[in-house]
């Protein structure tokens, strides 16, 4: 992996800018570009949406990454077909349920990859809560059984998942292996109790630290593997993700945080090259 890439989520685009007028969807596609992001992450749901997408990512410059929810009855391979007809070439795969015997996740990843595979696209799956990756423990034991597995790091839903302290030893040691296997990183911080909070305006809020050392060492990965890319989405979604007050406004700017946060994995690549 050569360079940084930058991307920007659909889903963190949705009520922007913050309690005001809401951006149409190709100003969305625009301010994205604007602000330097390489691509976009999200989004396509059916076939009409996907053509959709790929004339306004091809309008603005922009790639194409996917994030796509999987519910145990879904058609993975229906959903990856989509996908690949919106331009994306890596899919983030969230799949669901999260409370099922290790046989049948093992199957559904094995699902996954193949579809994926069939369409042209690189699979990753996400550490979530409510999916079949929903705790470390889960994540360990597909990792034991699929060893080529990569994931998509969000490791703030595992922090919120099990209110973790920063220094629990099991939870680093677990963290450590899902680092080597990353394929995408999701940009969010969560202190443990919440699942996203604002940073600061220079990203200097003491929660931060523990992400920005964890993001800092999968780029150092990458950066020794050039066939390796894992790009860095800024992934702040809006209500009830993001804390509001109680006249439902939100208390945090998701825009100016999300270019906060690039700001902050610019700082991370440049610490892996230390």
């Amino acid at each position: 992996m050569e360079s940084l890439h930058l991307s920007q989520s659909w889903w963190g685009m949705a009520g922007l800018p913050m309690n005001d007028e809401p951006w149409s969807p190709e100003e969305r596609f625009a301010r994205i570009a604007e602000a330097g992001f390489q691509s976009v992450h999200g989004g396509a749901r059916d076939k009409k949406s996907a053509q959709f997408f790929a004339r306004n990512l091809a309008n603005n410059g922009l790639s194409y990454i996917r994030n796509a929810v999987v519910e145990p009855d879904a058609d993975i391979d229906a959903i990856s077909e989509i996908q690949a007809l919106a331009g994306a070439t890596l899919i983030n795969y969230q799949l669901s349920p999260a409370f099922m015997p290790l046989s049948w996740n093992i199957r559904r990843v094995e699902q996954a990859v193949e579809a994926a595979r069939q369409h042209g696209l690189t699979p990753v799956f996400e550490t979530h809560r409510g999916r079949i990756t929903q705790d470390p423990l889960r994540a360990m034991k597909l990792m034991a059984a699929l060893p080529e597995i990569r994931f998509t790091i969000d490791l703030s839903h595992w922090m919120v998942g099990g209110e973790w302290a920063l220094h629990d030893v099991q939870l680093q040691q677990v963290i450590d292996h899902v680092i080597e296997r990353a394929g995408l990183i999701h940009g969010r911080v969560s202190n443990g109790h919440q699942v996203q909070i604002d940073i600061g305006p220079d990203g200097d809020n003491p929660w931060a630290n523990p992400f920005k050392e964890w993001w800092t060492r999968v780029f150092r990965i990458a950066q020794k593997t050039p066939e390796r890319s894992v790009p860095f989405v800024c992934e702040l979604g809006p209500p009830p993700y993001a804390m509001v007050d109680l006249d439902g406004k939100e208390i945090s700017d998701r825009w100016q945080q999300a270019n906060v946060l690039a700001r902050v994995a610019h700082s991370c690549w440049e610490a892996a090259h230390e």
